[in-house]
Order: structure tokens, then sequence, then C-alpha cells
């Protein structure tokens, strides 16, 4: 029973990887569009 919860975690760890990848990938300015004049 316990590998089971270890193996569902590590699941959906690496799914919360691999969409976050796919953001990060695909969205040309990043997930949060910094605004122009703030911070650099």
């Amino acid at each position: 029973m316990v590998t089971l919860f270890a193996s569902a975690a590590r699941m959906r760890l690496m799914t919360m990887g691999l969409i976050l990848l796919l953001a990060l990938r695909f969205s040309p300015r990043g997930l949060i569009p910094e605004r122009t004049g703030a911070g650099r």
C-alpha cells in the first residue's frame, strides 16, 4: 500500500514537471509577463 502512494506521488510530480516544462517551452515571454519598467 505504501508503494502505491509513493508511485502516485512520483507520477504526480513527473506530470507537474512535464506541464511546467511545456508551459515554459511554449510561452516565449514566460508564465508571468513582467511589466516594462519594473525590475530591470
